[in-house]
């Protein structure tokens, strides 16, 4: 896992080496050496037996070759059984050609390359089409969802009389999040006269740009920016209501983090939100790109704290029954021993990348 960014790419990586050293395999983690990441697996290498860590200075361009080989020399030297390929999958497939089985995981919805791999795992059903659409044979594409560790509170809320409720959102503070659809949805509920506060996690390339609208709406005292969130249990315990208002979402583990925690959740119908949740039964889903449709869902949830209950208790049930890292380590480890178990049988795609790398 290479990238240098926070994100759920990152913690999905390190959610894998929990499960698989879980099941007893012995797992090489290797990451961007300087990032947030490169000290998470560190901390992880010290209590879960059988990880060991490994570090490259991921460069692109001229310097390709050279973080290609320094990928190459550390995985050949581990000799795995398979190779699991989070992002930078030009990059991986260049290191890892011929070594052992690869597998890319969809965290995106770019596909490019992804007729390379030995086999791809695709986080929902619409990633499992479009890997399809692309030309991954359909027996080399599984569907491995992200998942999520425990421990599974149970749901708590604050009595309903306590004013002002608090609407939570969190995650990667750029465009495709929607967030400046929030901050409208915020401004109709104050015209509205519907007490609130938003508590926006994360960080990112929006955030002067989230600030400004937040300054020009008059939302200062309503909206408050909270940078980098480590401590989840913190913030979600002083939340009332979760919000999830991206425009295109290939997941979204700030869903099964929502669910898990037990916060009502009001999301758009896009891609990993939509086949997580089911409007109705265990949240609220609303077009993208909707203020006011995010308002009046939000504003519904506010006015009936009984069925903000009820929905939430239902997502916390499905976060346990369906991604918990229990539940999907089973199949992740049935997939990739599967995967495993096809080395050297003449049914492994060709390699024809150039060496320059994404």
């Amino acid at each position: 896992m290479l990238s240098n960014r926070f994100g759920g790419i990152g913690q999905v990586y390190l959610d894998y080496n929990e499960a698989l050293t879980g099941k007893g395999h012995a797992v090489l983690a290797i990451c961007h050496r300087d990032c947030v990441w490169s000290e998470a697996t560190d901390r992880q290498a010290r209590i879960l037996p059988g990880l060991e860590t490994g570090s490259v200075a991921a460069k692109g361009g001229p310097l390709a070759l050279w973080t290609a080989w320094s990928l190459r020399r550390r995985v050949r030297r581990f000799d795995p059984d398979v190779i699991v390929i989070h992002n930078y999958v030009r990059l991986g497939l260049l290191a890892c050609r011929g070594l052992a089985p690869t597998v890319a995981v969809t965290h995106m919805y770019k596909s490019k390359h992804f007729e390379k791999f030995d086999a791809v795992l695709a986080l929902t059903p619409e990633l499992r089409t479009r890997c399809a659409g692309a030309g991954v044979l359909a027996d080399r594409i599984h569907l491995v969802p992200n998942f999520i560790a425990g421990p599974f509170p149970t749901p708590a809320f604050r009595p309903d009389a306590i004013p002002p409720v608090v609407i939570g959102a969190l995650g990667r503070l750029d465009h495709v999040k929607g967030y400046r659809y929030l901050i409208e949805a915020s401004a109709l509920l104050r015209d509205r006269g519907v007490p609130h506060k938003i508590l926006l996690g994360g960080t990112g390339f929006e955030e002067a740009n989230l600030r400004r609208q937040v300054a020009g709406a008059g939302l200062e005292t309503t909206c408050e920016f909270l940078g980098y969130v480590a401590d989840k249990a913190d913030f979600f315990g002083r939340i009332d209501l979760f919000c999830i208002p991206s425009l295109e979402e290939p997941f979204g583990l700030t869903v099964l983090e929502g669910m898990k925690f037990g916060k009502p959740i009001v999301a758009t119908q896009v891609g990993g939100p939509a086949s997580i949740l089911t409007h109705g039964h265990d949240a609220l889903l609303v077009p993208p790109r909707n203020a006011p449709a995010l308002a009046d869902a939000l504003a519904a949830l506010i006015a009936d704290p009984t069925r903000a209950r009820d929905l939430a208790a239902t997502a916390a049930q499905t976060v346990r029954e369906r991604y918990a890292l229990g539940v999907v380590a089973k199949t992740l480890e049935k997939t990739l021993m599967l995967v495993a178990e096809k080395t050297g049988d003449g049914n492994r795609p060709p390699s024809d990348l150039s060496p320059a790398a994404r």
